[in-house]
């Protein structure tokens, strides 16, 4: 039976979602104490907010192309990356807030956003002091701050905190399928899609998933069931819809009708973005966004990343590199409530099924995020987009935070406010050493749309404020030594629209003015003449709209295929205007006016329950309850929330003026020894032409890897003194022979900033990860580093003259010991050829050669050779550096050439080896011109100090002159 909600009801439904709100207060105010984070893409967030605020005081409406940028040449980023919070900051920036204040206020709103949608999914399952908790989870997340302090990217912050939303509106949908809930649903996917493209694309299968799972769960109430050892009552809410199951089939097809439905209410609501991009998109280089440092199959995090402790930050680093996890606290927590839902002493209730469910999501989605999956992200060029596994985790959090909560039904009713304090304050001590406000980015001296093109000037901004350029035109060419005109950065900066004529490919003898036509235009003048053809300063791309003399013309490619709008003007006796406007394609329009009566629908759906107000089942997030206090299953006093409220209210301001004045939690170290720095080098690095630009402090490094595993590598630099250059650096793991580079790693900017931007009272943390191949090893290799000149590829020298910093030497172990009987190689003991000794052999006691082959290599005339192939196994370590001696012999026994030296070329020096190491020799001996038949290889080792041979026994005994003879496959 329906009943209207009393009164007495409604405050705990607003309650608790503003104190889940409000967890959100002391982490960012502590974060963000210093004003906006100085971060890897922040300031490119930034200009495309001032992007959007130019387009939309110089050409309202949905902002596509932004004809400023890339040097004034136009591209259309807000066509391709959804411009939602551009489009919130640009709203901020009119209303009078500045440029980073607004980004600064929209990094707080999707912190609250997140807690507060976390507690709303958690609520479909869990009491509320467990959703609070889930809430906390979410508030205080490792994830959260890693994006806050280092990447800066506003548009996924905010898509990341709708996650939630979108997730218990997926469940609100199947389990109580209406055209709200289907709303409810479609909304918060459709501001995903309009804000970030990848959070979209990471979502749809989690909810997907989600949706199928909550169709498929049981459709009448469960009988109470009891928990663990705190014998807590898990009781299922009524639940919403038809209970008999008699009726479950229908209502398992009204449920997938709902959430087909607000799969469909989303793309509806989302279709002024996505549609034009999608039809588009082929012609744009789209594959240069997954390619190079943005290979996904790159970015994939160690397991052991996901829960390690958090480290200090030091603030006297320039930049400081964080793994990627959730820390410690959060997946014990995540544990213990997944056993206190499943070690039920009777039948599972529908609630334990929903968690677990959303725990085996959420757990799925993170292992995609470790290196095991590294085919998958190289699989398909659409995977590859993502360029970042790592963006998983944030999506599936929320998921993982529901179980994370339920750590609190081990407590009795009575005792879970008391446990939610104590669980808000260990996630709280979880993410503190990450938790501390960091260096603010510098003030924009111009905020308006002439700073973005101010800035793709320098080298170490992106032009068109994208990393790899991928929304590029196909064939496009444009010349960005040619800054904009003075006219042109004039316009910008009041908002106006212009498109400007390629002055330097205009027709001789052909003159052409630009000048305003009131904010939302301007117009090439153009002087009488002959027919022409008028290439603008602007990209072809559908959409443009170009006149001549108020008559529509057709828009050209440019004949040199470089992709300029080119104009065909008539002869004329004559001016001739030219006036060329992007107003988007019919398409672009007509998405935008099915969105547009979407959102007006959807609004009001949304307003009609608080018109006439029906009635609704118990839990204030419209979820799940448990034995607790309450009509709506709430297990928080009024007093308890209160409490709550106010201690977070203390800490959050209590952090915000404690932690940026100490140094207990983020050390400042002098600037020449940071104190993380495992090995100190002090190695200066210049280009001959002048004092040393650079210094390489020290590094951090392991000295022993498995093969196939990844090679972290921290390096410490320093400028010395300014430069105007931007260097890359380099970190390469090298063999002590020929074989060459065994791994490489090279990034755009050390720790992330511009060399250009260092300042000299700061050292720079730069993080480099290589993944070895998995057939590497037994070795001990070189790692080295260095710096290079991005425009001309030079290597910055020491004062030794030397190119290259070697840091340690580093063993490389095999990823599992070989067997000598698979290798392409067997003891030559055969009947068809006799051999002098039979394998294996004994060189000392610490040296045993198992396989030998020697083949002849038939080449050129004058350039012959044999190929000599050694197996040799370690019986214990060497502790020197021994030689392998090989003669070849005629029939006579004697020599007709020779080749000592260490075995495998040097890359595997004897003096490396470890017991049970299995090293493959292959050498091939030239063999001079005219020489004799060979018939037998001569081998064996000595050492290099004094020339005495290692003793070398076989089965029957020690061996004349301690060296094998292996017979030559075949004679010329």
């Amino acid at each position: 039976m329906r009943r209207r909600p009393r009164l007495a009801d409604r405050p705990n439904r607003l309650a608790n979602p503003l104190v889940a709100a409000l967890l959100a207060l002391p982490p960012a105010v502590i974060a963000l104490a210093n004003g906006l984070p100085a971060t890897v893409d922040g300031v490119l967030h930034v200009h495309r907010a001032l992007s959007v605020a130019y387009l939309f005081t110089a050409a309202p409406g949905w902002p596509r192309w932004a004809p400023h940028f890339v040097q004034g040449w136009g591209y259309p980023i807000h066509h391709f990356y959804p411009p939602g919070a551009p489009l919130a900051a640009a709203a901020l920036i009119a209303a009078g807030v500045g440029p980073h204040a607004a980004h600064v206020a929209l990094i707080a709103a999707a912190w609250a956003l997140a807690a507060a949608g976390t507690y709303r999914l958690a609520r479909t399952a869990l009491p509320a002091s467990a959703a609070l908790l889930a809430a906390g989870v979410a508030a205080f997340s490792p994830v959260r701050l890693f994006e806050v302090h280092v990447q800066g990217n506003v548009p996924q912050l905010l898509a990341v905190a709708l996650v939630p939303w979108a997730l218990a509106g997926a469940v609100a949908a199947a389990r109580a399928p209406t055209v709200a809930t289907a709303v409810r649903f479609g909304v918060p996917l459709a501001l995903i899609a309009l804000t970030h493209h990848v959070t979209t694309v990471l979502v749809l299968p989690l909810v997907g998933a989600l949706a199928v799972i909550e169709c498929l769960l049981p459709l009448r109430t469960t009988s109470p069931v009891r928990t663990g050892p705190s014998a807590t009552t898990l009781r299922l809410a009524p639940p919403l819809g038809p209970t008999p199951s008699t009726r479950a089939g229908g209502h398992l097809a009204r449920s997938a009708l709902a959430v087909t439905g607000g799969l469909a209410i989303a793309a509806l609501l989302g279709a002024v973005y996505w549609l034009p991009a999608v039809v588009d998109a082929s012609r744009v280089q789209l594959d240069k966004a997954g390619s190079g440092m943005f290979d996904a199959s790159t970015s994939l995090v160690p397991v052991l990343d996901l829960v390690r402790p958090l480290g200090r930050i030091d603030r006297t680093a320039h930049s400081w590199p964080f793994h990627h996890g959730w820390g410690t606290v959060p997946a014990l927590l995540a544990l213990a409530g997944l056993a206190a839902v499943t070690t039920t002493r009777r039948r599972w209730s529908t609630d334990v099924r929903r968690i677990v469910g959303f725990t085996a999501i959420g757990v799925g989605a993170t292992l995609l995020t470790l290196p095991f999956a590294a085919p998958l992200w190289r699989s398909s060029e659409l995977i590859g987009l993502v360029q970042f596994p790592w963006r998983v985790l944030a999506v599936a959090e929320p998921l993982l935070a529901v179980a994370a909560g339920a750590a609190l039904l081990w407590l009795p009713a009575h005792r879970r406010a008391a446990g939610l304090a104590i669980g808000l304050t260990v996630l709280g001590m979880n993410a503190l050493p990450w938790l501390v406000p960091i260096r603010a980015a510098a003030p924009l001296a111009d905020a308006t749309a002439r700073a973005a093109v101010r800035a793709e000037r320098q080298s170490d901004a992106p032009v068109g404020t994208t990393s790899s350029m991928e929304y590029l035109p196909h064939g496009a060419k444009v010349d960005l030594a040619a800054p904009p005109s003075d006219a042109a950065l004039a316009a910008y900066a009041e908002g106006r629209w212009w498109v400007d004529v390629d002055r330097a490919r205009l027709p001789a003898g052909l003159t052409a003015v630009t000048e305003p036509v009131g904010r939302h235009d301007s117009r090439i003048v153009v002087g009488p003449g002959p027919a022409a053809v008028l290439r603008l300063r602007q990209l072809g791309f559908p959409g443009w709209r170009t006149t001549v003399d108020g008559r529509a013309v057709r828009n050209e490619r440019d004949a040199d295929d470089d992709g300029a709008l080119v104009v065909s003007l008539p002869a004329s006796a004559d001016e001739r205007h030219v006036v060329a406007r992007f107003t988007g394609t019919a398409l672009a329009r007509g998405a935008g006016v099915v969105s547009m009566i979407a959102w007006l629908v959807a609004l009001a759906v949304g307003i009609a329950p608080f018109v006439r107000r029906r009635a609704t089942p118990p839990g204030d997030g419209g979820g799940g309850t448990d034995g607790g206090r309450g009509p709506d299953g709430d297990d928080l006093s009024a007093r308890a929330r209160v409490a709550l409220a106010v201690g977070l209210v203390a800490a959050g301001t209590a952090g915000a003026v404690v932690l940026p004045r100490s140094t207990i939690l983020a050390p400042r170290s002098p600037v020449a020894s940071p104190a993380s720095m495992d090995v100190p080098l002090h190695v200066a690095l210049g280009d001959g032409a002048g004092a040393p630009a650079f210094e390489l402090l020290g590094f951090d490094a392991p000295d022993v890897i498995r093969a196939g595993g990844t090679l972290d590598v921290r390096l410490f630099w320093r400028a010395l003194r300014p430069t105007d250059k931007r260097y890359r650096p380099f970190v390469q793991l090298v063999t002590k022979g020929t074989a060459g580079v065994v791994a490489n790693h090279t990034s755009t900017d050390p720790g992330g900033r511009p060399t250009r931007t260092w300042p000299t009272d700061r050292f720079i943390v730069d993080a480099h990860r290589l993944t070895l191949p998995p057939d590497a090893g037994p070795i001990t290799a070189r790692l080295i580093a260095g710096l290079f000149d991005d425009d001309t590829g030079r290597r910055l020298t020491a004062v030794d003259g030397s190119d290259i910093v070697t840091l340690r030497e580093v063993r490389i172990d095999p990823r599992r010991r070989m067997d000598p009987t698979v290798l392409p190689v067997a003891p030559d003991d055969g009947d068809d050829r006799p051999a002098a000794a039979r394998l294996p052999l004994h060189f000392g006691d610490l040296v045993v050669l198992e396989a030998a082959d020697a083949g002849r290599v038939t080449g050129p005339a004058g350039a012959r050779a044999i190929e000599v192939t050694l197996v040799w196994r370690a019986a214990g370590t060497i502790g020197f550096d021994a030689t392998v001696f090989r003669h070849v012999l005629d029939a006579s026994g004697a020599p007709i050439a020779q080749l000592d030296g260490p075995p495998a070329a040097g890359d595997a020096p004897t003096g490396d080896w470890r017991r049970g190491d299995i090293i493959v020799d292959r050498v091939t001996i030239p063999l001079p011109d005219g020489a004799a038949v060979a018939e037998h290889v001569e081998l064996g080792l000595y050492t290099p100090v004094d020339g005495a041979r290692l003793p070398a026994t076989g089965a029957d005994g020690r061996l004349p002159s301690d060296a094998v003879r292996i017979p030559v496959a075949s004679g010329p």
